[in-house]
């Protein structure tokens, strides 16, 4: 029977195992706290060392952290032989080409700690088998610019030439499923849509959508953003996530977010009449 064990139980994670279970799959995730898998900064305690040598596919969803290595280090000695191990880093590692293409031979720039912090652990799974997975921006249900506009927190920045890719959580997950099905070990893969586009773009026709004024653009240099909102906006690339869809024969089901958000609209509007 296959086993899927997560480190880490998130957003994508969670949308992974909702295409697993149906077909006769065992998911499991670790938590910070309480009951059931624990994993915290490194701490692998006999039951996760259990878990590890009974799952036939792990999966790492948890941020760059102090205990990666040990963490890394227990996955390569507990996992049994052939297991699938995925990673899933960022396409943030590729820092800022001017808006040129990137794909997985690019070079990488570590430009700011969390950088330099996702290429040291991507080196630590590589050493142990995990293929590695380069995700472009996260978006899908509950997590798209419809929420940012709802909250009251989108802001249409305008910073001139630049531009980013996002992904469709659906569509990481059927990339992680089809790797699982067909592992390469040691592999690189970028996910990111086929249309780099600004965020002011996005959040217009978010509120295009649903039928809303777009507000003003916002100059960039006028903008109030977190440390990681300044180092999103600090890069600019365009990522080519071809070679997944060549090794697995993938089509997004989401190529562009103009795709993806009509579909979560859709859905909402389907939810609200129920």
């Amino acid at each position: 029977m296959a086993r899927l064990l997560c480190f880490g139980e998130g957003y994508v994670a969670k949308a992974t195992a909702a295409q697993l279970q149906p077909r006769g799959w065992q998911v499991a995730g670790t938590h910070r706290s309480g009951s059931g898998l624990v994993y915290t900064n490194g701490e692998i305690d006999a039951t996760l060392t259990h878990a590890i040598a009974q799952a036939t596919h792990i999966l790492i969803s948890t941020p760059p952290h102090e205990g990666e290595a040990m963490l890394a280090a227990a996955v390569g000695l507990h996992a049994r032989r052939g297991a699938w191990i995925g990673y899933l880093s960022t396409s943030g590692v590729y820092g800022d080409h001017a808006g040129g293409v990137v794909h997985e031979a690019s070079t990488c720039h570590a430009d700011s700690p969390r950088t330099q912090a996702r290429l040291e652990a991507e080196f630590l799974w590589r050493q142990v088998g995990a293929q590695l997975f380069r995700l472009s921006g996260i978006y899908g249900p509950g997590r798209s610019a419809f929420d940012a506009i709802h909250e009251g927190r989108a802001q249409r920045i305008v910073k001139p030439g630049h531009v980013f890719n996002r992904i469709h959580v659906a569509d990481i997950a059927q990339a992680l499923c089809a790797s699982m099905s067909a592992p390469t070990p040691g592999e690189i893969f970028n996910l990111a849509d086929d249309l780099p586009a600004p965020h002011a773009d996005v959040l217009a026709y978010a509120y295009t959508l649903l039928g809303m004024p777009v507000p003003p653009a916002m100059p960039f240099a006028e903008a109030q953003l977190s440390p990681m909102m300044a180092e999103f906006y600090a890069g600019c690339r365009r990522v080519d996530a071809s070679k997944i869809k060549r090794f697995h024969g993938l089509k997004w089901l989401y190529p562009s977010y103009r795709h993806g958000l009509a579909s979560i609209l859709q859905s909402m509007r389907e939810s609200r009449r129920q």
